[in-house]
């Protein structure tokens, strides 16, 4: 026969059976045990970062503290400043009232030197009085009381220099009478008007008084209107006291206003600057924050790959060069060339799904490389126990070689019939035997039921040494095969079955 094929599946012994169950479970358990001691790294660096964490948040509070402490001291700072800015105000405010107060006294001094001898008494006891007053100011800030002890003085110089100009013209009335129509001429009436009606009439009266000739009544209304010119007068130095006082008093506002609005206008740029500092640094925290926990992202998928890398590394060679399993070889480094991408790319979320993309894929491509491991050590086992066996009929393999999924052997017979064989073991280990022949010499070409039988018999011989080894191969088949039967033994075979 030539290029006939026949085949047959290959079971094993129960003790063979119970060697590979034993086997899947050890390459099961160096599975588990790998895939622990990924854990257990994936878990030691996650430690490690949870510690990095946490100095890094230490130092955040810490951070925050300081910074928290910084804003106290700026804010009491500020407050200290508003504080001395006020006592600088009212230091300013009992300066100036000192001031005025001290002008006034310095006034009534004044008066006092102009005083003429024969008020000595009198003008003793009040320089004694304006000393003591003088005294007050120096030596505390000037309160109701001292300005209006110091009014009090300054009418009783002003009567003073008042009865001494009248007893100088009481020799003459009419002269009085002028001088004191002169001194409210002088006064004037803006700033008392009534004070300036009451002395004019008292004055028309001393005319009038004087006309008539009444002599006692002259005097009694010269004393009265100089003492109503007396109060006119001081009513006018009060008024035009009062006026420059209120001037002074609305300048010094106005300057303390503008002084106070320029210190809250530096106080609001300040406070801005330091609010516009402190939301610049706030969010520079925040963007760094948000940098360092994309950063903390990426380095634990970084981690991550890192901790499958060896594995993912060693599966696409064994897959790519030891079972040519391109297709495998191929996702697997797809699989790490994403992850790579998008760790490069800083893309954090895309990095850690790529990363869980590759932990879930190498399980399974380990599990995979076992199954084809598996598959491959049955195909050699069987190999080796069909050499022997084919050996032990005359056969001598001549070629081997491994494709994808199956062995190949070349046997030849010493009669030159060649038998190319084929070991396959599917998915679930089912192990499945095909041989191809050519030449058998006395055979004619195409289907021949009795050279097939012979032929099936010379195989079933190999099958049952095959036994020894605990392969049991089952019924031999082919397409075009005749019912079970006798038939003539092949050239050199010497035995029937």
């Amino acid at each position: 026969m030539s290029g006939s094929v026949m085949y047959t599946s290959v079971d094993v012994s129960a003790a063979a059976a119970a060697r590979r169950r034993a086997r899947r479970a050890a390459q099961a358990a160096e599975r588990r045990r790998r895939e622990a001691e990924r854990a257990a790294e994936r878990q030691r660096r996650a430690e490690e970062r949870r510690r990095r964490a946490a100095e890094r948040a230490a130092r955040q509070r810490h951070h925050d503290e300081e910074r928290a402490k910084a804003r106290e001291r700026q804010d009491a700072e500020r407050a200290r400043r508003r504080a001395e800015e006020d006592a600088r105000r009212a230091d300013e405010d009992r300066r100036a009232r000192h001031r005025t107060v001290s002008r006034r006294l310095a006034e009534v001094e004044q008066l006092l030197d102009r005083l003429p001898e024969d008020a000595a008494p009198d003008r003793r006891e009040a320089a004694a009085e304006a000393a003591r007053l003088a005294e007050r100011l120096r030596a505390q800030v000037p309160g109701p009381g001292v300005e209006a002890e110091i009014q009090r003085l300054r009418e009783r110089v002003l009567r003073l220099a008042g009865a001494s100009e009248r007893g100088e013209r009481a020799r003459d009335p009419r002269a009085e009478l002028a001088a004191l129509r002169a001194r409210l001429t002088a006064e004037g009436e803006r700033a008392d008007l009534a004070g300036h009606r009451a002395a004019a009439e008292a004055l028309d009266r001393l005319a009038a008084a004087l006309d008539a000739g009444e002599t006692v009544r002259v005097e009694a209304l010269a004393g009265t209107a100089a003492h109503l010119l007396d109060r006119h007068r001081l009513a006018v130095e009060d008024a035009a006291e009062a006026e420059e006082r209120a001037a002074r008093e609305s300048a010094a506002r106005a300057h303390a206003e503008r002084e106070r609005a320029r210190a809250e206008a530096e106080e609001r740029a300040r406070a801005e600057a330091e609010r516009a500092d402190r939301d610049a640094e706030e969010r520079a925290e925040r963007e760094a924050a948000l940098a360092e926990e994309r950063a903390e992202e990426l380095a634990e998928a970084a981690d991550r790959l890192d901790v499958v890398r060896p594995g993912l590394l060693e599966a696409i060679t064994d897959a790519a060069e030891n079972f040519d399993e391109a297709a495998l070889a191929d996702e697997l480094r797809a699989a790490l060339a994403r992850a790579d991408a998008a760790l490069a790319a800083g893309e954090a979320g895309p990095a850690s799904a790529a990363v869980a993309a590759v932990e879930e894929l190498l399980p399974r491509a380990e599990a995979r490389l076992d199954d084809l491991l598996l598959a491959y050590e049955r195909r050699s086992a069987l190999a080796r126990a069909l050499q022997e066996a084919m050996a032990g009929q005359g056969f001598t393999l001549t070629e081997g070689g491994e494709v994808p999924g199956q062995l190949l052997l070349r046997f030849e017979r010493m009669n030159g019939a060649v038998y190319d064989t084929a070991i396959r073991v599917d998915e679930d280990g089912q192990a499945a035997l095909s041989y191809t022949i050519d030449g058998e010499p006395g055979i004619p070409e195409g289907p021949n039921p009795v050279a097939t039988c012979s032929t099936q018999e010379l195989l079933d011989g190999v099958h049952a040494e095959l036994a020894a080894d605990d392969f049991l191969p089952g019924e031999l088949d082919w397409d075009g095969r005749p019912p079970r039967g006798g038939g003539r033994s092949l050239p050199g075979q010497g035995r029937t079955r």
